[in-house]
């Protein structure tokens, strides 16, 4: 992550700076907002690799597992059994990768593959996940980022890597080169070169990264220093033999940090990321931006819907199967973490409404959460030391419960959810 251009209050840089993974020894591959550098260590560049990694579990719907980088040199993989309503170490040790490599980003695509991108060693690790959450190795990985250009560190951002709902497209930004790479993702989890790749943004520094719910539409925010957004640019995606050429559609001057496309494929919904936690304002607000069904281009203003706290990271529930729910995580001025925030929207108005029993003052607050691909489970992380990991399950009314007590992660750094394919 970027060198010091940070400027923030001191209990809110101590927060980032855990997220992040900041210490005297290194620096983690998680959210945002690394003052240090990468990493605080070193790391000689090579490359590890690994065969199948066997996790226990009976591999059924029953089980979702999670993967974190371990700054050790490992992925390492927890379970989720839903049935026996226990979250836990597999205790098996992952599969290497490059210690302290300075994480971009990891995600899980087609249900079925697990990628994991490093700056430091600029390489993209990738892994099959079979149905009983083991990982093995692709054939050919780890990739080389130089067929891109490589990639530089990030700052406050978390959302620098992602793929499209049907895990058929990777993107990743990079906002010092002004840039998106496009990767193909085959149907066995190889990645190629989109034509054209990487896609130039001149003027334009690419950060966080969205797409609509459709899978049609990519939405960049404007890199920022301070967790503040004020600009975003729409592109329309390629299909066919043109599959994951970008195009650009428009250019925003709009309060967009992070977003996420709902999943009728009709609205984003940003927030401007400012708040007391940063040493800014409190910005109470989510933003509802409609999104032109042709070309992708964003109405601006959007509509606001006024929220308890100021939004720090937000979740899209992935379906829709009784109605479409965002979630809401939040800093105090402490940099402690608010109760999380629940609202439900109508995917023809794009009205949001708060869901019963939100805010969840006796569940767990946290700062960042996200889906599994099914929608059901919505998982949490804490990068204050000593990191950990935790799950809530959803209603189908939007609201939350927790099930388990979170789990001790090794240490900080990204992490992705994996319900068995």
């Amino acid at each position: 992550m970027k060198l010091a251009k940070i400027i923030v209050a001191a209990a809110s840089l101590m927060w980032v700076m855990a997220l992040a993974g900041c210490s005297t020894k290194g620096c983690s591959t998680a959210v945002p907002g690394n003052t240090t550098g990468t990493t605080g260590g070193t790391s000689n560049g090579s490359s590890t690799t690994s065969g199948t990694c066997t996790l226990p579990g009976t591999g059924s719907t029953s089980s979702v597992y999670a993967y974190a980088v371990d700054q050790a040199g490992t992925v390492d993989s927890y379970v989720y059994n839903t049935g026996a309503g226990t979250f836990a170490s597999t205790g098996v040790t992952g599969p290497s990768i490059s210690a302290n490599g300075g994480g971009v980003g990891m995600v899980v695509a087609q249900g079925k593959y697990l990628y994991v991108v490093l700056q430091i060693v600029q390489q993209i690790y990738g892994y099959s996940i079979d149905a009983s959450g083991n990982l093995s190795l692709l054939n050919g990985f780890p990739v080389s980022l130089s067929a891109i250009g490589g990639i530089p560190a990030n700052s406050y951002t978390q959302n620098t890597v992602i793929t499209n709902p049907a895990g058929t497209l990777l993107f990743i930004s990079s906002a010092t080169d002004e840039q998106i790479a496009v990767y193909q993702i085959g149907s066995n989890g190889t990645l190629t070169v989109v034509n054209g790749s990487p896609f130039a943004i001149p003027g334009f520094q690419p950060q966080n990264l969205a797409m609509d719910g459709l899978g049609r539409f990519l939405y960049a925010s404007q890199n920022t220093s301070n967790h503040a957004g004020t600009a975003a640019v729409a592109f329309s995606v390629g299909t066919g033999t043109n599959a994951g050429v970008l195009t650009v559609v428009g250019t925003y001057t709009a309060p967009i940090f992070e977003m996420r496309g709902d999943p009728s494929g009709n609205f984003l919904i940003g927030i401007s990321g400012q708040s007391a936690a940063s040493g800014l304002t409190d910005d109470d607000n989510l933003y509802v931006y409609s999104i032109n069904q042709t070309t992708g281009a964003l109405t601006v203003p959007g509509t606001k819907h006024t929220t308890n706290y100021a939004p720090y990271n937000i979740a899209m529930q992935p379906t829709a199967t009784n109605g479409e729910f965002v979630y809401s995580f939040s800093l105090n001025a402490a940099g402690s973490a608010n109760p999380v925030e629940a609202f439900q929207m109508n995917p023809t108005t794009g009205a949001l409404s708060a869901v019963q029993g939100s805010p969840f003052t006796t569940l767990q607050a946290t700062p960042w959460g996200q889906f599994d691909q099914s929608g059901s489970y919505l998982f949490y992380y804490f990068g204050v030391s000593p990191a950990s990991l935790g799950v809530f399950n959803v209603a189908t009314t939007g609201g939350l419960a927790q099930p388990v007590t979170p789990v001790p992660l090794a240490t900080t750094g990204y992490w992705a959810v994996s319900d068995t394919p």
